[in-house]
């Protein structure tokens, strides 16, 4: 009976329901609404199924997790799953179309002129020039900076060496960072730098005084340790793999091993030392650490400015070398010059230059004849 009666109530309560929206809208308390077939139960149980269906979905997504959750956990399960999830990645980025196809270039990647002459299209891409001749109609490309240099006129590599007994070489670099060899000491350096660091390769015992160029760092490479700056005079001691020794003047060093990133970094006052394959950092205790051991200076192709700088410099003497005319300090010279009298060094340019000199308290001028 209770079939019953729930059979016969259904009808009945439609019936309700249409004669309530009849007369609701009679009253224009709702607006009109056509009653169909479609509203009602058939459309509950519609939305009911979305439901449950939706909730079945996400019951399955929950429990594929924990599986997955659950097989990670153990050590072979979590191997196969892994496998098993790389396998099917390739197979399903194999399936997908080229990235090319799908990758649509913004307006800022190329530039798109149209001629309204032609009413040809030419795409110029923003890192190429082309222009194009009226005479012939072909399109020339412009070359950049690095291909106006033919690829046989590659850059020189010069090395010097200092062979000579207890004689120092001054160098002069093409950046004019000043390079001073000790004894034996080995220097490999381009004939001209790259536009974005300055790179060498020394091997021995030398002073640097090197030029700032933040933009350029200035790389020294020996067997196994790398020295990088910006500006700084330091000296370097690097004979063999097992001996190094940095002492730095002015300006700040980093020193780190061969292909490394990280480094440490020495100020003026402090020197890098390799103990057990370990870089120590600590103070200057001796002040030899700074200057190279050696009774002459070799140079070549100095100015003279830069000789009388470096003899005041390394004669302990009261009197000092001095140029009387601007001029005449940019006179090159070569020459090698023992580093035992002040009056016998001033003598020897004098001869090299056909120079006269004059001695005024403690300076020795050097003048034009």
């Amino acid at each position: 009976m209770m079939n019953g009666r729930v059979k016969r109530w259904k009808p009945n309560a439609k019936k309700a329901w249409q004669m309530f929206y009849v007369h609701a809208e009679a009253e224009e308390l709702i607006p009109k609404k056509n009653i169909s077939s479609k509203d009602g139960p058939h459309k509950r149980r519609k939305r009911a199924s979305f439901v449950l269906w939706s909730a079945v979905a996400l019951l399955c997504a929950l429990s594929i997790a924990l599986a997955a959750l659950f097989l990670t956990r153990s050590s072979g399960a979590g191997e196969r799953f892994m496998s098993w999830t790389h396998r099917f990645t390739e197979v399903f980025v194999s399936k997908l179309p080229p990235v090319g196809k799908l990758v649509s270039k913004t307006p800022s990647d190329e530039k798109i002129s149209k001629k309204p002459s032609d009413g040809k299209i030419s795409k110029k891409p923003s890192d190429v020039k082309i222009s194009k001749t009226p005479s012939d109609g072909k399109i020339s490309k412009t070359p950049s900076d690095e291909e106006l240099v033919p690829k046989s006129l590659s850059v020189e590599m010069i090395t010097v060496q200092s062979i000579e007994n207890n004689e120092v070489m001054v160098l002069t670099l093409p950046d004019d960072s000043l390079v001073l060899l000790a004894e034996g000491c080995r220097l490999n350096y381009p004939s001209s730098f790259a536009n974005d660091q300055r790179r060498i390769e020394l091997k021995g015992d030398a002073f640097f005084e090197v030029i700032e160029a933040r933009e350029r760092p200035f790389i020294i490479e020996t067997e196994i340790i790398t020295i990088e700056v910006m500006g700084a005079s330091f000296r370097i001691r690097a004979d063999s793999e097992s001996l190094f020794e940095l002492a730095v003047r002015s300006g700040v060093v980093k020193v780190s091993f061969c292909g490394e990133a990280q480094g440490l970094f020495a100020e003026e006052g402090e020197q890098v030392n390799l103990m057990d394959d370990w870089l120590q950092k600590k103070q200057i205790e001796d002040d030899d650490s700074l200057s190279l051991s050696g009774s002459k200076l070799f140079f070549k192709d100095e100015s003279l400015e830069l000789v009388v700088r470096l003899v005041n410099e390394c004669v302990p003497e009261a009197l000092q070398l001095a140029v009387g005319d601007e001029l005449l300090s940019k006179r090159v010279i070569n020459v090698t010059l023992n580093l035992n009298n002040m009056e016998h060094i001033a003598e020897i340019l004098c001869n090299a230059l056909d120079l006269e000199l004059t001695i005024e308290e403690d300076v020795i001028y050097l003048w034009s004849k």
